[in-house]
């Protein structure tokens, strides 16, 4: 199944890395790095090709699922870790780092005295390609750790059940969204919390935000809603924080998301792309308790973040429309 053939896909990878090698793999159209490759160095321009030809391979194997996963151009650069292919001036011929093309087939949340918090943002504009994106990296790493964790029989039924709904779509755009969708209900009916926790406490992990954007200070909830709208996911939200339990001291928050990308007519709304993106950033286990469609495309979820054995709401989450 695709989740094996990514797992010894990204082993190659994995083999050929070199934390301390001079090369890195970018897309040469806009010089950022790409899933499975994002943040990997190697020894030398060898090693680096092949991993770019592995890299390749590796999308073009969920291309076959959705035909509309993302295209990148990748070229080996030498040069510093954080180094960015440059814009490429026609009229150049020198440049600070040297390439070679691939051939391939919110702010931070403050305490205050009462306790409370409340964020807003505002509504931006959907990009679906950066929503692609995410949903593929999501699916990838999440078809991994099925492998991975022996769940291949979930893993056959998730591309069943995949397959047959995504044929009711019309915009081709959009399978990446069903596959995800389809991804959190098969996960949330074929496996137990303590199951979901564990896959995707892994999965969580690989996901490229672990490797840049996590170490700011904002607060992680914060910090997931922001990139989540980055990424097309949902286009604004709003953070209300709750006092502490005065029994538990557990914290809890409401969340309300306009535009959700993965608004639903069930008795079910998705969180797992919530959950997944917050686990890479929190040390603490997530569980959403609670779900209540609140218009079209908003929905108003109530978030803990605790040491709860195991974690609930991971995947998807019952909704009761107000």
């Amino acid at each position: 199944m695709v989740g094996r053939t990514l797992n010894d896909i990204r082993r190659r990878i994995d083999d050929l890395a070199d934390e301390t090698g001079s090369y890195g793999v970018f897309c040469g159209r806009t010089g950022e790095q790409f899933v499975p490759i994002t943040g990997r160095r190697f020894r030398d321009r060898e090693s680096a090709t092949e991993a770019a030809i592995f890299a390749a391979r590796y999308r073009s194997t969920l291309r076959e699922y959705d035909p509309q996963f993302p295209y990148y151009d990748p070229i080996v650069c030498e040069g510093p870790a954080h180094a960015r292919v440059p814009e490429r001036d026609p009229d150049s011929r020198s440049s600070a780092t040297t390439s070679s093309s691939i051939p391939t087939g919110g702010a931070r949340r403050s305490a205050d005295e009462r306790n409370t918090h409340r964020t807003e943002t505002d509504r931006r504009p959907a990009d679906d390609s950066s929503l692609i994106e995410y949903c593929h990296d999501v699916a990838a790493t999440v078809f991994e750790q099925l492998s991975e964790q022996g769940h291949d029989r979930v893993e056959t039924a998730l591309m069943n059940a995949y397959l047959k709904r995504v044929e009711t779509v019309a915009d081709r755009d959009r399978f990446c969204v069903e596959l995800l969708r389809t991804m959190a209900f098969e996960l949330d009916d074929r496996l137990s919390a303590a199951e979901q926790a564990r896959v995707l406490d892994a999965a969580a992990q690989r996901l490229p935000s672990t490797n840049e954007d996590t170490r700011d200070d904002r607060d992680p909830l914060e910090a997931t809603l922001s990139a989540l709208r980055s990424q097309s996911v949902i286009d604004s939200f709003t953070v209300d924080r709750h006092p502490p339990d005065g029994e538990t001291g557990r914290q809890s928050w409401t969340v309300t998301l306009g535009g959700y990308a993965f608004g639903t007519g069930s008795s079910r709304v998705p969180t797992l792309p919530i959950a997944i993106d917050l686990l890479s950033r929190s040390p603490d286990s997530v569980t959403v308790s609670a779900a209540s469609s609140v218009g079209a495309s908003e929905w108003r979820l109530e978030l803990v973040l605790a040491a709860e054995n195991p974690p609930r709401g991971l995947t998807t989450v019952s909704t009761v429309r107000e």
